[in-house]
């Protein structure tokens, strides 16, 4: 079997279904990486992160005797000619969620003819199979789902394989990373990788043992270690939820079981639950708000300008403005800011939520498709979902994640 491992938002070889099952099934491999059809809308901090991530992927690919072919082809255009340029025979991907990566899957499945294409579901706590209702009956009700998921397990974690297939040599798309990486100054406190999110695991969890109490003081999140900052990891796929739960688990029969520990694990769902949201919702997903109250009240001329003085920190709101320039300096803000600045948009400048979603995407270093506008749709209203404690649930990065 010659086996081509097309990586996506799943950038680590720990935990990894798809990658386990190529390494005990195939005999050659080559691994591309190709940048999604939405990552021009990526600013600086994520693609810096991305570049972060993809380095130690590379490093982690070589001394393992692989190469990783990174190109900025679309992987519609590219995949096709690997495939077809080395004889591959079998395709192999972690499937997505949201719209438009499912298009882009569509686009490159329906361009290829092979012997077998292996789609893997690994980017969620709970697989599709382990829900217990259909897809269509998914709550409306976010709190609902976190109850009937909360007893189940997920399945085990996976190590990284020991044995390996030969590598495929590429003779083509040399990207030079570091020479990438080096475009960027902007200093960061997270640094792409799966090595480094193992560390930030590891840190959080055991070293500064923060697991113990960090809820008690989540309202406040001014300092970094609120919170866990998983979430820049968990979107990229170089963190596994499992090895985040069953850290939690390890640390609960060994230190104490707590509000923190049950509030991480909530946090998990909740990504989940969005994950699974944006499946269902399809491109409704992105719909307009046809809430009257939401509706603009102002011409076009002062729509963008209360938009460009939202976006600045610049509307006299200290708490707006505060986490908005947080946002620009640093590419994160805590799940109270991001509430906040959201709310703000919407019901005060009655501007539209989906100004504010694409925003987001352009400036998160966290940012994931799913969990970035289901929770505006979950924040403004505008679709199905709901939960009781709305005022106090807030943005994907929660004090857990």
């Amino acid at each position: 079997m010659r086996a081509l491992y097309w990586f996506r938002n799943d950038l680590r070889l720990h935990d990894n279904e798809a990658l386990t099952w190529l390494c005990q099934n195939a005999q050659h491999a080559l691994f591309v990486y190709s940048y999604p059809l939405n990552f021009s809308r990526a600013g600086k901090f994520r693609r810096k992160f991305l570049l972060e991530t993809l380095a130690n992927l590379q490093k982690e690919l070589e001394d393992r005797g692989h190469k990783l072919v990174i190109t900025y082809s679309h992987p519609e255009e590219v995949l096709p000619h690997l495939i077809h340029k080395y004889k591959i025979d079998t395709l192999v991907y972690t499937e997505e969620y949201t719209p438009e990566e499912l298009r882009e899957e569509k686009l490159v499945t329906s361009r290829i003819v092979l012997d077998r294409i292996m789609p893997f579901d690994q980017r969620t706590l709970l697989k599709k199979s382990a829900l217990p209702f259909p897809l269509l009956n998914l709550p409306n009700n976010l709190a609902e789902f976190q109850v009937l998921l909360s007893k189940k397990h997920p399945e085990k974690v996976l190590p990284i394989p020991l044995v390996w297939p030969d590598p495929i040599r590429a003779d083509e798309f040399e990207l030079d990373l570091n020479r990438e990486l080096r475009m960027f100054i902007t200093p960061s406190r997270f640094i792409g990788g799966e090595l480094q999110a193992l560390t930030r695991l590891k840190e959080f969890i055991w070293d500064k043992d923060l697991l113990r109490s960090f809820k008690d003081g989540y309202s406040e999140l001014v300092h970094f270690d609120d919170s866990s900052k998983f979430s820049p990891w968990l979107s990229n796929g170089s963190l596994s939820p499992r090895v985040i739960y069953w850290e939690v688990k390890n640390y609960e029969r060994e230190r104490a079981a707590n509000d923190s520990t049950n509030w991480m694990m909530m946090d998990l769902l909740r990504r989940d639950y969005f994950k699974y949201y944006a499946l269902k919702l399809g491109p409704f997903l992105f719909q307009a708000d046809t809430n009257p109250t939401h509706q603009p009240l102002v011409d076009d001329r002062l729509q963008q300008e209360l938009f460009k003085s939202w976006k600045l920190g610049s509307t006299g709101k200290d708490p707006i403005d505060g986490s908005m320039k947080e946002l620009n300096e640093t590419g994160f803000i805590s799940y109270r800011g991001r509430q906040d600045v959201a709310n703000f948009l919407t019901e005060n400048l009655s501007l539209d939520w989906r100004w504010g979603a694409r925003y987001f995407e352009e400036m998160l270093i966290d940012y994931d498709a799913a969990s970035n506008w289901g929770n505006w749709n979950y924040i403004v209203g505008v679709s199905e979902v709901t939960s009781p404690s709305k005022n106090h649930g807030g943005f994907y990065e929660q004090p857990g994640i």
